[in-house]
């Protein structure tokens, strides 16, 4: 049976919520990636996580929940770190994502210990969201990318929280455009588009992706 490597960040997500009239977070394992390995499972298929995950009881939590899903963790490995936390609230037509840990339990992951025999027999390769704005992470997802034999998926996801100014905004589009031109199938949403490509119409921002060398790209239009 073939399989899908999914390579990003897993977390937990603090989601805004009220309960007896008051503010309350509720605990959620997450991560766009991790969603994705989730998915692919629970619709038959078979995955494999790669990604770091922190040291402590959350960390835990989130290989124990991967586990029981039935995700692969061969190439996910622990680091000395506090599980990182997105605090997610909803004040409009997208979520509002903050996030809180350094380092960043998700970024430390480098390219040197990738799993390469797992990289190489994967069907998929699924690659993309806040890993990319980590050096280290984005050097792994670089080296993961061109291991690749299979089909190649990707997705920004971009968090425009984690962007430090014009400069990393501009740094960031260029790591788009990068992986888009080796991809597949590139998934991008509406709120994707506006940050990256502003002023642009959605349909033009595909077709530029297209351009570039991306076989396939989808635009999800939010609900």
């Amino acid at each position: 049976m073939g399989y899908a490597v999914v390579f990003g960040e897993a977390l937990v997500d603090l989601l805004d919520t009220e309960r007896d009239g008051e503010r309350v977070y509720r605990q959620a394992i997450g991560g766009g990636p991790l969603n994705v390995a989730v998915g692919v499972t629970r619709l038959g298929g078979a995955a494999q996580f790669v990604g770091s995950l922190g040291d402590d009881v959350l960390g835990g939590r989130i290989r124990g929940f991967l586990t029981d899903v039935g995700v692969g963790l061969a190439g996910a490995v622990t680091v000395p770190a506090s599980t990182a936390l997105a605090v997610v609230t909803y004040d409009g037509p997208e979520p509002d994502f903050r996030f809180y840990g350094e380092p960043p339990s998700y970024s430390l992951l480098g390219a040197d210990e990738l799993d390469l025999a797992l990289l190489e027999g994967a069907d998929v390769l699924y690659c993309g969201s806040v890993v990319l704005v980590q050096p280290r992470t984005l050097a792994a997802a670089r080296r993961a990318w061109s291991l690749a034999a299979g089909l190649r998926v990707f997705d920004p996801n971009v968090r425009p929280h984690l962007l430090d100014g014009p400069a990393a905004l501009e740094g960031l589009r260029e790591v788009v455009a990068e992986f888009a031109a080796g991809a597949h199938l590139v998934k991008l949403s509406t709120a994707d588009a506006a940050l990256l490509y502003p002023r642009e119409p959605v349909e033009g921002v595909a077709a530029y992706l297209r351009e570039l060398g991306a076989a396939t790209v989808v635009v999800t239009l939010g609900a």
